[in-house]
């Protein structure tokens, strides 16, 4: 059965999916925020409130994937 993503699981696949998985490797909420089709400030919301949980991490104005993200990430489809 077919069932819509949210935005914390459309932002964390994306990051997985490119591989944003160490601060080299960051994305910036405005490349984020056209990929997935949402607002940029949602995605901007949405990424503290993952920062803030220990999902992803912050380099700069960019963010990427942590160790934790991963799990959750990963968790979602088992």
């Amino acid at each position: 059965m077919y069932r819509e993503f949210n935005i914390q699981e459309k932002v964390l696949m994306f990051l997985n999916s490119i591989g944003a998985i160490e601060p080299g490797k960051a994305r910036n909420p405005h490349e984020l925020a056209i990929v997935i089709n949402e607002d940029v400030s949602k995605v901007i919301e949405t990424l503290e409130n993952l920062l803030q949980n220990g999902y992803v991490g912050k380099a700069g104005n960019n963010y990427f994937l942590t160790e934790k993200g991963i799990i959750r990430l990963m968790r979602s489809f088992s």
